[in-house]
């Protein structure tokens, strides 16, 4: 090659060429990344980025190779040692391009690095989020797997009371673990609920978060005590009746899904107390009174009775309500799993 035997005109003639004649052949791009790590490995440093810039601008993400250039950049940069404010930011891009390509290996290798060396920068808190998001769907049986998520989240509580996260922040984390990850999911919502402002909507929204995993896991003594640390910490919010009727659903939710378990048996009449709860601190005028009324009705279907009355004094009474579709949607659903009960 030209670069080699000291003819740096002719190597740059041969690169010029190279991207003219060859740039829609469709291993061009390939051709240029090992060009570009051949320049940096020779110590011709600013050539071999100029040939990674080249393939990041003309093929950004086409394939693996665009993405490999813009590894190759970043890396670079760390190497030397330009931006030492950013080097947390673009550690962090490491792993996560690394990701995006599914080499999960090498992205928990940069994630781990940011999180070790600055644990208190807001990079942090996004690696660990990358680290938790590579982990694989949840295998009950296997142990060392939740072991390891379980660590991951404890890593990412202690980052978020560093970085002084705010409580909306911390209320979306949980709510993109909840679904895979209920247990984990369920520290971030009580970290919030404990540490957080509780002005802030956000904190209140983890603490019904927090009561809500409890009674689908079936915890009924955690739920209730859950719902009593609510009422005492919010009891002059407005919204909380609101909130307490969404527990009601909950309960009722969590005994249609599993009708046959016994540590559930309760449920129906839990609803039932919070529903009457929430009707008795909410002025009669109040519109969310719909949907206190729509729970106990739900329970009496529930309970085999006669409720077409009160379908039709709901309908009349809300007829004006945005929210009124919805109600008898949810009164129709229990018509429905009622009927498959029977």
């Amino acid at each position: 090659m030209a670069l080699e035997a000291g003819d740096e005109k002719a190597a740059v003639d041969q690169v010029d060429r190279l991207l003219v004649e060859f740039r829609d052949h469709k291993d061009i791009s390939g051709t240029i990344y090992n060009l570009g790590k051949y320049y940096i490995r020779l110590g011709r440093v600013q050539e071999g980025l100029k040939l990674h810039r080249y393939n990041v601008e003309h093929y950004p993400y086409k394939d693996r190779y665009g993405l490999w250039s813009q590894i190759e950049i970043i890396k670079q940069g760390i190497v030397d040692g330009n931006d030492t404010k950013d080097q947390p930011a673009v550690t962090y891009q490491i792993g996560y391009l690394y990701s995006r390509q599914g080499r999960s290996d090498r992205a928990r290798r940069f994630y781990q690095y940011c999180i070790e060396h600055w644990p208190d920068d807001a990079y942090a808190i996004a690696s660990q989020i990358g680290l938790i998001d590579g982990q694989l769907a949840p295998n009950p049986k296997d142990e060392g797997q939740i072991g390891q998520v379980d660590r991951s989240i404890e890593a990412l509580i202690e980052a978020i009371s560093k970085a002084g996260l705010s409580s909306k922040d911390i209320y979306e984390l949980g709510m993109r673990y909840r679904d895979r990850w209920p247990q984990q999911a369920r520290l971030i919502h009580r970290y919030n609920a404990e540490h957080s402002n509780k002005a802030d909507k956000y904190t209140l929204w983890s603490a019904v978060e927090l009561v809500k995993s409890f009674i689908r896991a079936g915890e009924l003594d955690k739920a209730q005590a859950a719902i009593d640390t609510l009422a005492h910490d919010y009891a002059n919010r407005s919204s909380l009746p609101v909130e307490l009727c969404k527990l009601a659903n909950t309960f009722l939710e969590s005994v249609a899904t599993d009708p046959l378990n016994q540590a559930k048996a309760q449920y129906p009449d839990k609803a039932a107390g919070l529903y009457q709860y929430a009707q008795g601190h909410m002025d009669q005028s109040d519109p969310n009174q719909l949907w206190a009324k729509q729970g106990l009705v739900r329970l009496d279907l529930m309970k085999g009775k006669d409720v077409q009355g009160a379908i039709e004094a709901l309908k009349a009474d809300y007829k004006d309500s945005p929210d009124l579709p919805a109600a008898v949607y949810e009164i129709a659903v229990q018509f429905y799993m009622s009927a498959l009960l029977a």
